[in-house]
This record gives structure tokens, sequence and C-alpha cells, in this order.
């Protein structure tokens, strides 16, 4: 089953669609390289050179934060509040998750049962989830995030490009096959059965 998200912009919001880059959803989104590398070709090289760090990580529980259809927990996708966040800003806000947040983002993501490394107490569960990325992001990403961010923010001119000359549906459209902008509503295809829609109401 396909899954869809839905978001309904309200009054302004279409006009304040803005591009930030969040360096903890980078980290989150490679880790769907350690389920199935070779989906992946373009990050191949990127993994040989950081092989040997990564068997040093606590594998077990950075796994458990992806699932079988590659969806991460939705605590590892924040909104970021500046075009310059750190990981360390955004460590510190997933520190403060609320417990029930917290269980409820792994469920959606692990429905039939979480695995071994995400059991046990929220506390628990969260000092061991910020010390494995921790340690992730210094062994592999640290190194390579300066050249990461530089394509990153080149994509963000490119888009806002885009957005300029052929209006932001075309700019929605060109990020991924799975994104358009129907109207006032962005729909999101998804490979998970995820079925949701939300209106934006003005959120910054």
């Amino acid at each position: 089953m396909v899954g869809l998200l839905e978001y309904e912009l309200d009054g302004r919001d279409l006009g304040d669609v803005r591009f930030a880059i969040s360096p903890i959803n980078e980290l989150a989104l490679s880790l769907r390289t350690f389920r199935e590398p070779g989906r992946f070709p373009v990050h191949l090289p990127w993994l040989r050179e950081t092989q040997d760090a990564r068997d040093r990580l606590d594998t077990t529980m950075l796994r458990a934060l992806s699932n079988d259809s590659l969806s991460t927990p939705d605590f590892l996708s924040p909104r970021p509040h500046s075009p310059l966040t750190r990981i360390d800003t955004e460590l510190q806000t997933l520190a403060r998750v609320e417990d029930e947040r917290l269980g409820a983002d792994l469920r959606a993501i692990h429905p039939d049962g979480l695995p071994y490394p995400l059991r046990g107490s929220a506390e628990a569960v969260r000092l061991r989830m910020l010390r494995a990325l921790r340690a992730y992001w210094d062994s592999c990403f640290a190194p390579w995030w300066p050249r990461m961010r530089g394509v990153l923010q080149a994509d963000i001119v490119h888009r806002g490009r885009v957005a300029a000359t052929e209006g932001v549906g075309s700019m929605l459209g060109g990020i991924s096959d799975r994104v358009c902008l129907d109207g006032d509503v962005v729909r999101v295809r998804l490979t998970s059965p995820l079925q949701r829609r939300r209106g934006t109401r003005g959120e910054s």
C-alpha cells in the first residue's frame, strides 16, 4: 500500500515556503544506507571511506532508527529555525523530546514491535540514541560536512531560481517525482502505508 502525506498551505503560507538545512535530518536520512547501500550509489565512495569508523559505532541502535521502508522517526526531521542550524543545537533539542512523542514516533516506524535497542525506558532509549548519533556524526559526518553543506546550499540556490522563474509548483515537483503541488495542497507519495493530511495554518 502506498502512503500519502498532504499539507494544506493556508493563507500566505505558499509564498512563505523556504528551504533550510537540518544537519540531524541529513544524518538520519543517511541511515538508509545501513540497510540498502546499493540504492544509493552516489554515496558508495563515502561508505567505503567510513567503513572502519562505522564498524566501531552502535550500529544496532542506528539501524533501529529506520525500517524496511527506509522511514525514520519524525523527531529526526525537525524544522530548521535558522539557515545555519548546528548539529549541537539539534541534538540538544532531541534530548528534550517528550517521552510520549519519542515513543509514538518510534512505534510509527515499527508498528509490529520495537527492535531491542528501542525498548525500555524513554530515558535509556534517548540516552543511547543520542550517544549513537553523536558518535556517528563525529566519525562519519563531521569531516565531510563542509562539502555536504556546500552541495546542499547550491541546491537551495537552484530551487530558489526555479521558484522565481517557473513557480513554486515546478520547484516542488523538481525535488522528486513523488512530490507535487495541487492547488494549495502539497502531496508527497510514500513507500510506507502512512496516510496523513494536515493544514499549516501559518505555522513558522
